[in-house]
Order: structure tokens, then sequence, then C-alpha cells
């Protein structure tokens, strides 16, 4: 093997940023929009970002992938950032994107299924929350949710985001949509690399103290069930003691159906 071929060190493996990510005020109590919503920020930040890890947290009732924004502990737990709610009156259309994340082999797939199931097409009657419901019992999945919304004439559902979901939805709400993901994404530091090697150490480090705060609580247990096991022993010792004496000590009786004396 010749001695001036090129040494290639492999890449060292990239650490992946968390993001955490609040849920806009007031947004849908549906699991179906909420699990929409959590898929189009990580397609769409992974887009721009590559592999990353997510909080996902809402101030209302925990929803699909969304979590209690009480219980988040983002100071040392994320990276960066991002509020939903800066989106303003967009918020609710940001189901608009969802299209992005199915593959379109698999679409297909899934709604030749719900053609086989009598489900699509679902005909010129109004599209209600009943009979949605009625078509996809719950939990629904968000992509048949989708692919029915889009095939109904007439949609006459309660949830806001289904008119997100349509086929025609707004070019120009879309692309604002896109605009706010691009800010979002570019706020990200540059250095948020070392936050998060800084961040895993000192969860290594507590992980490790714990460890050893766990282990200083076993030897102490096992030192405290040995000296109770002694203590244990020794009071075994003195009572079998005690009884081999008060056998000694017992007089000798009579032999059973013995005669006395005559």
């Amino acid at each position: 093997m010749p001695d001036d071929l090129p040494v290639t060190m492999p890449d060292e493996p990239r650490i992946p940023l968390r993001i955490g990510v609040r849920r806009a005020p007031g947004a849908s109590s549906d699991a179906a929009v909420a699990t929409m919503e959590a898929r189009i920020v990580r397609c769409e930040f992974e887009r721009r970002l590559g592999a990353l890890t997510f909080d996902f947290r809402t101030e209302g009732e925990p929803v699909g992938p969304w979590l209690p924004w009480r219980h988040a502990t983002w100071s040392t737990a994320v990276d960066a950032t991002v509020e939903l709610g800066e989106l303003g009156e967009l918020a609710d259309q940001l189901v608009s994107l969802f299209g992005r994340t199915v593959d379109p082999v698999a679409a297909e797939v899934r709604e030749r299924m719900l053609e086989h199931l009598a489900i699509l097409p679902i005909g010129d009657e109004p599209l209600t929350d009943e009979r949605l419901a009625e078509l996809l019992p719950r939990p629904a999945r968000p992509t048949d949710v989708w692919l029915v919304v889009r095939s109904a004439t007439t949609l006459a559902t309660s949830e806001p985001a289904h008119r997100s979901l349509r086929v025609d939805a707004d070019a120009e709400i879309v692309a604002r949509i896109d605009r706010w993901l691009d800010a979002a994404a570019a706020s990200v530091p540059d250095d948020a690399h070392a936050d998060t090697v800084t961040r895993l150490l000192a969860e290594v480090a507590e992980l490790r103290g714990r460890l050893a705060q766990t282990a200083d609580d076993v030897r102490r247990a096992e030192r405290t069930a040995l000296d109770r096991l002694a203590d244990v022993t020794a009071e075994r010792d003195i009572l079998r003691e005690r009884l081999d004496r008060t056998e000694l000590d017992r007089p000798a009786s009579p032999e059973p159906n013995s005669i006395g004396p005559l």
C-alpha cells in the first residue's frame, strides 16, 4: 500500500440540538391537529438545520406529543426555543404545510386503503364533526384526517385548522409561514452545540453524583443489615444457651406407663 495516500479520519458524531417549542396560546385541542403541528415543526426545522430533538410544550391541556408547559425545564434542557405564538393569526394555519410531511407514495397507499374501507370517497354530503368522527374513529390518524378533509366537497367541521388542510390553501399564507420558519431557524445560535456539550456534561456530572450517592446508600444499608444480622445471631445464641440450660435443669419425669413403687 503506498505510503503517500491521505489518511481520512472519521468525522466526530454530531450531537443533535434540542429545541424547545411552545405551542400558540388557545391552540386547537384536537389531537390530530396537535400531532400535525408537531410533525410540521419537526420536518421544517430539520429541513433547515439537520437532525434535531424536540421538547414540545403547551400551556393548555396535554394533547398529542405536547407536554405540560409547567413541567418544562428549558433553562437546562434545551439549546434554543421557538414560540409558535409569534405566528399570530397564522398559528391556526400552520397545518397548511402538513402535506410536506407526508411521503407521496405512503399517502397514495393510505388513500387506497381508505377506499378499500369504503371511507373514501365521502361523496357530496357536507363533512361535519359527527360525520368525520363516524368515518375515522378516535384516535384518528393525522394523515387520514388530511386525506378525508381534502376530499370533502363541502367542509362543515368546527375545527378552524381543517380549512387550512384544503388543497386550495392560500399560497401567500404558506409563503408567510415559510418566511417565519426561516427566521426562527436562523435565530438558533451557531454555537448552540457548545451549549449542548456543556449541558450534557452537566447531566453526566449530576448522574455520576447521584450514582455515587446511591452507592453510598447501598453500602450504608449493607452495613446496617450486617450489624442487625450480627445482633440477631447473638440473640439467637443467647436464647439457645438458655434453652439448653433449661433442659438440663429440668427434673427427670417418670417414664410413661411405668409402675410406681410397690
